[in-house]
């Protein structure tokens, strides 16, 4: 499950470009300029202004569906009646920048090269909760199920005051989404944009770390690990990448992860030898599982020297971290990452 990062890229000022992007006027024109001038130039030329387009993150257009005409065959067969009249849909299409920091995370006392970074990046955020509520206005079925279990996982010791900020401004978006008999919310993008920031802030995802790893690690996950490694046998979920040889026996003093839920149950990868891993802290553990559980993208870490992740403060194998890195690391084969469920109930991710 390890990935090739996005590599977050030094600011760029453009005189050029940061005068077009903070003139835009309209959402049109902003995602115009992205395509003309690159979207990390934009992003940052955004970034360092301060510029309110950075606040406004998901932004609702309308999408005019025409349907054929009549006589018009669709896959072989010709239409019976035909509605010629275009109808009038919304979809949300995300936007560069990211939200201004609130409560704790913005009250962060930096230090040098540091910076206030996400354990589950900001943009994988945005993305997921893209798709689930421009999977609702397509098709009207309820998302608040989907919508709760992405939020929530991103808030795992509530409660607290963040959380209940944040659970009200979901209950905004979702009494926003249109229904068989309900027109869309007049105020629904401001709601998101609202949500989006308290998701932004979440305490329990953000924390300070060192800049340059930060912006090594990319999009993938930037968490904090445990010393040593563990040893785990048993059913993982893998993405359906092929488990790893290990060992049949447990070399003397070896720690093991715990016997984990559904071992003889369906589903993973069934991983019968011992095999040699490295785990998150309780918090970042609680946060990856939970988010991962939830996602519908494959999360991934970053390992130096593997697949073009490169940085000079972090020997070649070692998972990347902007605050705190295992303890131990193989440049050959790189220790995969288990993360197991706060809670017991349900089967382990195996990061690999």
């Amino acid at each position: 499950m390890h990935r090739h990062p996005g590599v977050k890229h030094d600011r760029i000022e453009d005189p050029v470009v940061l005068r077009a992007a903070t003139s835009a006027s309209s959402p049109h024109e902003l995602m115009r300029l992205q395509g003309a001038a690159g979207n990390h130039a934009v992003a940052d030329a955004l970034h360092a202004t301060g510029s309110l387009e950075v606040q406004r993150r998901l932004v609702l257009l309308p999408v005019v569906v025409r349907h054929r005409p009549a006589g018009v065959p669709r896959r072989g067969r010709p239409l019976i009646a035909a509605n010629p009249a275009p109808v009038r849909r919304f979809r949300f299409h995300a936007m560069l920048g990211r939200p201004q920091w609130t409560g704790r995370a913005a009250r962060l006392v930096r230090g040098p090269n540091q910076e206030v970074n996400h354990v589950i990046s900001f943009e994988v955020i945005q993305s997921d909760l893209m798709a689930i509520l421009n999977r609702s206005l397509r098709s009207g079925a309820p998302a608040v199920n989907a919508v709760t279990r992405l939020t929530d996982a991103l808030f795992p010791t509530r409660p607290q005051p963040e959380y209940a900020n944040m659970a009200v401004l979901r209950g905004r978006v979702l009494a926003g989404l249109p229904t068989r008999r309900r027109p869309i919310g007049p105020n629904l993008q401001r709601h998101v944009s609202g949500l989006l920031s308290a998701l932004n802030s979440s305490p329990d995802n953000v924390r300070l770390g060192d800049r340059a790893l930060n912006r090594s690690i990319g999009q993938s996950i930037d968490a904090d690990f445990r010393p040593g490694t563990f040893w785990f046998s048993g059913r993982a979920n893998t993405s359906g990448a092929a488990a790893p040889a290990g060992v049949a026996a447990l070399p003397p003093g070896a720690r093991t992860a715990g016997a984990p839920a559904g071992v003889g149950g369906a589903g993973g990868v069934h991983i019968a030898n011992w095999v040699e891993c490295v785990r998150l802290t309780a918090a970042h553990e609680a946060i990856v599982f939970g988010y991962q559980s939830a996602s519908s993208q494959t999360l991934a870490f970053v390992i130096n020297g593997i697949r073009g992740a490169v940085n000079p403060a972090a020997p070649p194998g070692r998972h990347l971290s902007s605050t705190q890195p295992p303890t131990v690391f193989r440049i050959a084969s790189p220790y995969p990452v288990l993360v197991m469920d706060p809670r017991a109930g349900r089967m382990p991710f195996l990061f690999m």
